[in-house]
């Protein structure tokens, strides 16, 4: 077996340089090929199904990431980071129990509560689920933790912006205030007051909803990024933001 190793490590390799060119098509072939080797370790394996997860989730291939990224937490059942992806694998498919895929998240903050985007992730589905006061304290944990990074607080954003417009506008009155020339923080700032403006026309054009309360409008991802759909549970679609591919990470 040791003598085996260089041309198992040369693989790797050569599956890690497709991926890095972002020949996503062939490297997923090829890594596929290694996952399948019965002569292949079992750390080199649980690198592949890790590596395959991944990208089955980025094109959308929801029931094969599941199987890869499964097959990865056999080999490590604590690492917090297949959990999360695993979590995302289940909650983007239109057929995916959203259930299971909070219990993976939850799973994932209980081994690494540091990740402000596994927070995210959390308090966004949590709330979903109806789960409001959990979903909010991540939401809030996750802000807290990452107050100038524009992503995490479009994600705050996008949930609380809809349930709770004034804590939402104090987080990112927040972030401007610490990023004032960061044009990211700035377009946050003008769509979230454009969001609010549409919701008060809304209920103009609609009185018999004012006793209601104020009702914010989904905030939705910035200009020019990629938008993930999900199934809601009432049954409607909105668009959510997208889980950044730089945070993704191996083991």
């Amino acid at each position: 077996m040791s003598a085996s190793l260089p041309f198992h490590h040369r693989l790797m390799d050569r599956g890690r340089h497709l991926q890095a060119l972002g020949l996503q098509r062939e490297a997923v072939c090829f890594w596929g090929r290694l996952a399948d080797m019965k002569s292949l370790p079992a750390d080199m394996a649980e690198e592949a199904h890790s590596r395959l997860g991944e990208m089955q989730l980025e094109r959308g291939r929801h029931t094969r990431a599941r199987r890869h990224l499964a097959a990865a937490l056999a080999h490590q059942p604590d690492n917090p980071h297949y959990h999360f992806l695993l979590g995302q694998a289940i909650e983007e498919d239109p057929k995916g129990n959203l259930d299971k895929a909070l219990a993976h998240y939850r799973r994932a903050l209980q081994q690494e509560d540091s990740q402000a985007i596994y927070l995210g992730a959390f308090g966004r589905l949590a709330i979903d689920l109806g789960k409001d006061e959990e979903g909010v304290q991540a939401l809030r944990r996750a802000a807290e933790m990452a107050p100038d990074d524009p992503d995490v607080i479009l994600l705050v954003l996008d949930c609380l912006g809809a349930c709770r417009p004034h804590e939402a506008l104090a987080i990112l009155r927040l972030s401007l205030f610490r990023n004032p020339r960061d044009s990211r923080f700035r377009k946050l700032w003008s769509d979230f007051h454009f969001q609010r403006l549409r919701s008060e026309q809304d209920a103009k054009r609609a009185p018999h909803r004012l006793d209601e309360g104020p009702v914010m409008l989904p905030f939705t991802a910035a200009a020019g990024k990629s938008t993930r759909w999900r199934r809601h549970p009432a049954g409607t679609s909105k668009p959510h933001f997208p889980l950044p591919v730089s945070d993704k990470k191996h083991a």
